[in-house]
């Protein structure tokens, strides 16, 4: 069954909470780590620091790249759905949702979100990066 727009909304924002939270904690972590070793030997400390905001930005590309290999993402996973491709009901190679999720995402939220918008008036709730790829978010 094709997810609502207002499931496929509340997956985008469980996926923006979650990653919030994540790269928080890795910020947080190396702000507090940096302040706490100041004493000691600076250009260590500066290491610390600079390796956990490193953290910060790797770890949820690699959590988003790895729930792409699953055709899902966080969000998505929580609600319990996942992006299909339209004609053969097969799940998307990571590739293909690599497209979707930067470039096509981009595209939609270029003009006004149009592309976003796109999905309360087109029959399969397809947005434009789904239309890109080829792909239907399904509930499963």
């Amino acid at each position: 069954m094709i997810s609502t727009p207002i499931r496929r909304l509340l997956a985008n924002i469980i996926d923006s909470i979650l990653i919030g939270i994540i790269s928080f904690i890795f910020a947080i972590t190396g702000i507090l780590l940096q302040v706490v070793s100041m004493d000691v030997d600076s250009d260590a400390s500066l290491g610390i620091y600079l390796g956990f905001m490193i953290m910060t930005i790797l770890v949820p590309i690699i959590l988003q790249g790895y729930f792409w290999t699953k055709s899902t993402s966080l969000g998505k996973r929580a609600m319990g759905m996942k992006v299909i491709k339209k004609d053969s009901n097969e799940n998307m190679s990571f590739f293909m949702m690599l497209i979707r999720e930067t470039i096509g995402k981009y595209i939609s939220g270029f003009i006004f979100f149009l592309g976003y918008i796109w999905i309360l008036i087109d029959d399969d709730n397809q947005a434009w990066h789904d239309k890109l790829v080829g792909s239907v978010v399904i509930d499963y």
